[in-house]
């Protein structure tokens, strides 16, 4: 079902039967939306996202993973155990974030974070496809996502008892 349809280069057209719940939506506040057909295996869901124009500010990467970084919950967690020499802090940017989000997705990186002990290494995640890292001084990676990720990622997941789920591996 689409809510328009192209007339031309420059205009598109409300279908006319969809016009009572378009009002409705805005008069919600939702001024914009996308929709994708569910997949066989997929789950319906709704994304929140913050439109930004397409324009963000590269350092917003690492304010929001300073931000994590400095909440006690996650220092409390990540000084265990005591003998580690290095401690990720793993942040996942939501749509909802907006710029911050954009930046992560986009890979869009301007200054490292500034981690403070006990984190040493801060991964952002946003894109489906890849992952950014640091190791400050060392600068930004990008890093694939193998596809299996995606595809099945109930084997990638850790207990909350910290083992790894036993699932069957394929090939």
């Amino acid at each position: 079902m689409f809510l328009t349809s192209r007339r031309d280069d420059r205009t598109w057209e409300l279908d006319s039967a969809l016009t009572e719940p378009c009002q409705t939506l805005l008069e919600l506040g939702i001024d914009g939306s996308d929709s994708h057909v569910v997949e066989p295996v997929g789950t319906p869901h709704i994304s929140y996202t913050a439109s930004v124009g397409g324009f963000t500010y590269p350092d917003l990467v690492a304010a929001a993973i300073e931000r994590e970084a400095r909440n006690e919950g996650n220092k409390k967690k990540l000084a265990q155990p005591r003998n580690a020499t290095r401690r990720h802090i793993f942040v996942v940017f939501h749509g909802s974030t907006g710029s911050s989000f954009i930046a992560a997705y986009h890979g869009t990186t301007g200054r490292l974070p500034s981690l403070e002990p006990p984190v040493t290494t801060a991964w952002a995640w946003a894109a489906p496809t890849s992952v950014l890292v640091t190791t400050p001084p060392s600068g930004w990676e990008e890093h694939k996502i193998p596809s299996g990720v995606r595809d099945a990622p109930h084997r990638w997941l850790h207990a909350d008892d910290g083992t790894c789920d036993q699932a069957e591996s394929s090939g």
